[in-house]
Order: C-alpha cells, then sequence, then structure tokens
C-alpha cells in the first residue's frame, strides 16, 4: 500500500475561542490529526476615540453617545452578543455619516467586532457534528471574515481568517489568493507560509509547498507541523533520505507527540524498512492507545509484508477492524488495510467487499492499485508488498 500522502490540510486550520489562529487547515491529517495547538493571531482592538461634541439630540443616539458605548464595550467584548452589539453601534454612527476620525475608527471597530465572531461561528462549526450545521456556522464565520474585510482591508488577520474559510468550504484558489494577500501584507507570519504550503500540497504542486514549508521553519524552525509537512513533501518528490531526516527531526522536536513516530513510520512502512516500522508504530501506540492510524499501519505491516517474519494476518484483522472501530470515519486505506488482512486469512469474500468500499472512497490517484488488489481477492489471492 502506498502510505504516503497521509497528509491533509487541517490541523492548523482549526479555530480558538477568542483569538484565532490555524494551527492547523485544515486537517486524516498529517496524517490523521485535526486537533493541534492553535496559534493566536491576536486582532488588535481599535484605540478609542475621545468624545465627539455633544450634538443636538436626535431620536437616535448621539454620535458621542455611540463613541462612549462603543468604546467602555470593546474593551470587554468577547462573547457573541457583545460582538453583536458592537457591530450594530458601529452601523448606527455610520449611517450618521460621521467626520473623520470617527468614520474610521468606527469602521475599523466593525472589522474587529465581525472578525471576533467569526472566530466564535467557526469555532462552533468544529464543534458541530451534522454536517448541515456546520455549514451554516461555517457560511456565518465566513460572512463576518469578508464583512471585516470590506471595513478594513489591512486587516490582515481578518484576510487569514478569511482564506481559513475559504479552505474550509472547498474553494481552494480563493483560498490561496488570501494568503497571498496576507503574506504580503505580513511576511513574517510563518502560520500563513505553513497553511499556503498545505493547500499547495493538496494540489499536488510539491515544489511551492517546499518553499512556502521553508518559509515558515525560517520564521519557526522548531514549528514541527511545518517540519512534518517537509519531510511529507520530500518524499513526495522522491527524496527519501531527506524525507526521513525531517520526519526524525520531528520526533525529536516532539518526542511525546505519538503522531510524529507514525509519520515516520508510514515512511519506513512504505520504504520497505519493516522493523524501524513496526519499531515506530509500536512507540506511537505506547504514547497513545486509540490511535487509529498507528494501527491501521501495523496491520497493513501484518498483513502484505514480503518478509514472512513480521507477518500475522489473524492479528490483522483484528488491528484492522479495531482501527475502523476507533475511527468511524476511516478513509478508503483503512477498508483497504481491511480488505488485505482478510484476504491473507482465506476470506476473500468479505475481502472483496471491504476492497469495493476502498476503491468507492479512494481519490483517482489511488483507485488503480486498490482495484490491481481487488481484482487478485476475486481470483481468490491474497496481496503483498513488492520486495523492498
Amino acid at each position: 500500500m502506498n502510505a504516503m500522502p497521509l497528509l491533509t490540510v487541517v490541523s492548523r486550520w482549526t479555530w480558538p475561542l477568542a483569538t484565532f489562529c490555524l494551527c492547523g487547515l485544515l486537517a486524516a491529517a498529517t496524517p490523521a490529526a485535526l486537533a493541534q495547538a492553535p496559534r493566536p493571531t491576536q486582532v488588535q482592538r481599535p484605540a478609542p476615540l475621545q468624545r465627539a461634541a455633544q450634538p443636538r439630540l436626535q431620536p437616535q443616539q448621539s454620535l458621542a453617545a455611540l463613541i462612549q458605548e462603543a468604546a467602555e464595550l470593546s474593551k470587554t467584548a468577547t462573547a457573541g452578543e457583545d460582538l453583536a452589539r458592537l457591530i450594530t453601534l458601529c452601523k448606527q454612527a455610520q449611517a450618521q455619516n460621521p467626520p473623520e476620525p470617527h468614520a474610521t475608527y468606527f469602521r475599523e471597530l466593525e472589522a474587529w467586532s465581525r472578525s471576533r465572531r467569526g472566530e466564535l461561528y467557526a469555532e462552533q462549526a468544529n464543534l458541530a457534528t451534522d454536517d448541515t450545521i456546520w455549514q451554516k456556522y461555517e457560511q456565518a464565520a465566513f460572512q463576518d471574515f469578508d464583512l471585516a474585510v470590506q471595513q478594513n482591508p489591512k486587516l490582515w488577520q481578518a484576510v487569514h481568517h478569511r482564506a481559513v474559510s475559504h479552505a474550509r468550504l472547498g474553494r481552494i484558489d480563493e483560498a490561496i489568493a488570501d494568503l497571498d494577500t496576507t503574506l504580503q501584507m505580513n511576511p513574517k507570519f510563518n502560520t500563513g507560509w505553513y497553511n499556503r504550503a498545505e493547500l499547495h500540497y493538496q494540489q499536488r504542486d510539491f515544489k511551492q509547498a517546499l518553499a512556502d514549508y521553508e518559509a515558515a521553519l525560517k520564521l519557526d524552525a522548531t514549528d514541527v507541523d511545518a517540519v512534518t509537512g517537509k519531510a511529507h513533501t520530500l518524499y513526495q518528490l522522491e527524496k527519501y533520505r531527506e524525507a526521513l531526516t525531517h520526519y526524525s527531526q520531528a520526533v525529536k522536536i516532539a518526542p511525546q507527540d505519538a503522531s510524529r513516530y507514525a509519520d515516520r513510520a508510514d515512511a519506513y512502512s512504505d520504504l520497505g524498512f519493516w522493523e524501524q516500522a513496526t519499531g515506530d508504530f509500536s512507540q506511537a501506540l505506547d504514547l497513545d492507545a486509540d490511535l487509529a492510524r498507528a494501527y491501521q499501519g501495523v496491520a497493513w505491516i501484518l498483513a502484505t509484508c514480503p518478509d514472512e517474519k513480521y507477518r500475522d494476518p489473524e492479528q490483522a484483522v483484528e488491528l484492522a477492524e479495531r482501527a475502523i472501530q476507533l475511527n468511524p470515519a476511516a478513509d478508503y486505506r483503512y477498508h483497504d488495510t481491511l480488505a488485505a488482512a482478510q484476504a491473507a486469512i482465506g476470506k476473500f469474500d468479505i475481502a472483496v467487499k471491504s476492497g469495493e468500499t476502498a476503491a468507492q472512497q479512494a481519490p483517482e490517484t489511488e483507485r488503480t492499485y486498490i482495484e490491481h488488489r481487488l481484482a487478485l481477492y476475486q481470483q481468490r489471492k491474497a496481496y503483498l508488498e513488492p520486495s523492498r
């Protein structure tokens, strides 16, 4: 089984509640993580203005009263209702066509408020288990980020947030365009470089992805996500020795992170270093006994290894089933692994069913390999990896 790539964009595309970050676009993650430590990019509140000269009171709030209430509320606003009130105050003030610098103040404050509220909507989207609810909150987040950018095009954090929403909604070209703008405004924002790298990787533009990962690492050499992303990319470019060096660097940076061992194990397995692969998978499971992708990786070796001393088809079935149990949304790799294990113990009929599930789910780039294995099961033959 071609174990690479196991990377998708999203671990850095998560949203903390009060401060924004991307911790990754987005993420089967790199290769299976969707949750890693957030990296805040706090949007600064506009500085409060002095009270405007008191105009004659109208039925609506006076500009001076709006300035005072907005300034006070902006000091503590974190909840959705407070941010909504700030947005209302800004719109009421702008409707009065205030002079400068009041007009700019209220535009910037509305942009800040919408950006912060967008974060809250995105957080709710992260928590959603129903796709309809997820779409509702993600669209609401995008709308706020988009309006924030309209109010203040120089607010690079809001442009970055909008890029995240574009990516999460599947609009990759628009996301990359917003990240281009973000990095033009703030070239020292390493998460922006990382996120754009992830999107280029997803589009299989590996050379550009590599350049962006390297740009992120110039800003923070200990960015373990970028180190891992660079390793994946080097692997795709068939620079295997360099890739393994970077996988090992990621393990060194985060020795208690099970996924880093699993990343390196996948590479070892794909290159035919069975002993090193099983060792890394074992270490990953010692650190995280519920790491589904580690069970899947071990099961693949136990079912398909050309070296008989590493094969144990019965255990392979148990581990493949365990992997799917731990990850109900398991992608095609898990079903492909289960099919190989079932065929290895002679249960070809159910192996065909599992293989058909894998083929239906697999991306076009992988479907040929899976259909080849499926044909073997239909002929009542097991699949073994070629000797390396």
